[in-house]
């Protein structure tokens, strides 16, 4: 007998098959949607998704242009914009041209970052009251304040501007690229930068051009990062042929000046610790550099100069403190004469002092002097005072809240003086003679009374001395 084929084979078979064809249809299907993806996600829908959480986020109105994917270009966030609050001199708090980063979805979907991110002509207002604080963020971010996390762990940074508002100035601030990294591991920020600024130049023939140039190189561990770390870092800013107002820090120290005319190059290093305190060391050559004081109309020639000073800024007390200080110019070099409990400079606007001035130096040429401060040739010439040769000199100056307290020498044995017009001097000092000028006051804020302690002025073995009061 011979035994029927069984018919389970060929229906496996076919199971085996169909199971097949599924498997790979499916798998072109989503190969298919994948490949497709950036062709039919709802960029419109996602750009106002996105809208509205930073808007609650921000506790601003945030606007964004379009969003545009792509598999060559990624993902692409156009005209960002952040408002202001209304009432405020500025309509926006942030303007971004471009927002960019890869479009890799798997690997966002596994890490829950993306590979880099790239901010392009980014824009940023910033406005400070009377007494310094920065009011524009004070309500930003609320929401955002409590979220932790990286979307990347590279930033990059072209064409920033940076403009602050200040009561009586408005600043502008641009680089033209800087990076961001972060090593997550050691706990590290690294960040640098670069800028190349055109600048005007009347000595310049016509179609030659001048730069000015700005380095940032700096590195901030943080405990955002790496838990068992404490806030800590340093930075090191270098430039060439900028204006002091360029500078960042000095701006957000308060300095109350605006730069005219003229350059400076110098390297300003500085390390901030855990509570906030910032150490700086700054070395800075001025040429031909002209400011105006704010609330003055009178410009002001500053002295070509070399300047290096060491020291502390604490920011949420304003505080400035130089403990080391040199200034030289052609015509004197004055260095600091304090120690770690007496700065050379401190400006301490809250303090029971708020200004006090502790210098020593030499007068290496009085007529440079006179050409370098117009004040001192203008006070020798209404006394009939004419000096030449060189001098020691020291200034200590206080100020509290109820007087101000000058006392001040120079000294002078190789210096020639005279007092009196030049046909009849009625007083010379010949060089080999020792000369000593002393001078001591003090002014009452309250009373507006003027106590002169002591002024004298010795020639030899003769000393007039004199000692008043005036209101």
């Amino acid at each position: 007998m011979i035994a029927k084929p069984s018919p389970r084979h060929p229906v496996r078979r076919s199971v085996c098959k169909w199971l097949l064809r599924v498997f790979l249809v499916v798998v072109v299907a989503a190969f298919v949607a994948y490949a497709t993806l950036p062709y039919w996600l709802p960029t419109g829908w996602l750009a106002k998704r996105v809208e509205n959480q930073l808007s609650i986020d921000l506790n601003r109105q945030v606007r964004i242009g379009a969003v545009r994917i792509g598999w060559r270009h990624g993902i692409s966030i156009e005209n960002v914009t952040i408002a202001e609050r209304s009432g405020r001199p500025d309509d926006l708090l942030v303007r971004v041209g471009r927002i960019a980063c890869g479009f890799t979805p798997l690997t966002t979907l596994r890490t829950g970052r993306v590979d880099r991110l790239e901010i392009i002509e980014p824009e940023i207002w910033l406005a400070f009251d009377e007494e310094g604080r920065l009011i524009s963020l004070e309500d930003l971010g609320t929401r955002l304040s409590g979220q932790s996390g990286f979307p990347t762990w590279e930033y990059r940074v072209r064409n920033a501007s940076c403009h602050l508002r200040m009561p009586t100035l408005v600043q502008t601030f641009r680089i033209d690229d800087l990076t961001c990294r972060i090593d997550k591991p050691a706990g590290i920020l690294n960040v640098s930068g670069q800028t190349v600024i055109d600048r005007d130049d009347d000595n310049l023939a016509p179609g030659e051009t001048s730069t000015a140039t700005l380095l940032v190189d700096g590195k901030v561990i943080t405990p955002k990062l790496r838990k068992d770390t404490v806030l800590h870092g340093q930075a090191r800013i270098e430039w060439k042929g900028l204006a002091v107002t360029d500078l960042p820090l000095l701006v957000a120290m308060h300095f109350p000046i605006e730069q005219l005319d003229g350059s400076t190059n110098g390297k300003l290093t500085f390390s901030v610790q855990p509570d906030l305190r910032i150490d700086y060391d700054l070395s800075i050559a001025f040429h031909s550099v002209q400011i105006l004081k704010r609330g003055t109309t009178r410009p002001a020639q500053v002295p070509d100069a070399r300047f290096v000073g060491k020291g502390l800024w604490d920011p949420p007390t304003d505080r400035i403190a130089l403990y080391e200080f040199d200034y030289e110019t052609e015509a004197v070099h004055v260095r600091g004469a304090g120690d770690a409990d007496r700065p050379a400079l401190a400006i301490d606007p809250n303090g029971d002092t708020p200004l006090a001035i502790h210098l020593t130096g030499r007068v290496k040429d009085w007529i440079a002097l006179s050409r370098e401060f117009p004040d001192v040739a203008e006070w020798t010439r209404s006394a009939m005072v004419r000096i030449e040769g060189g001098a020691d000199l020291s200034l200590d100056f206080m100020r509290s809240q109820d007087e101000d307290h000058l006392v001040a020498a120079v000294e002078g044995r190789q210096l020639r003086c005279s007092v009196g017009p030049v046909a009849s001097e009625f007083l010379c000092g010949d060089p080999d003679i020792s000369k000593r000028l002393h001078v001591d006051i003090g002014h009452n804020h309250l009373t507006g009374r003027y106590t002169q302690k002591e002024v004298s002025f010795s020639v030899g073995g003769t000393a007039l001395v004199c000692r008043c009061e005036m209101v």
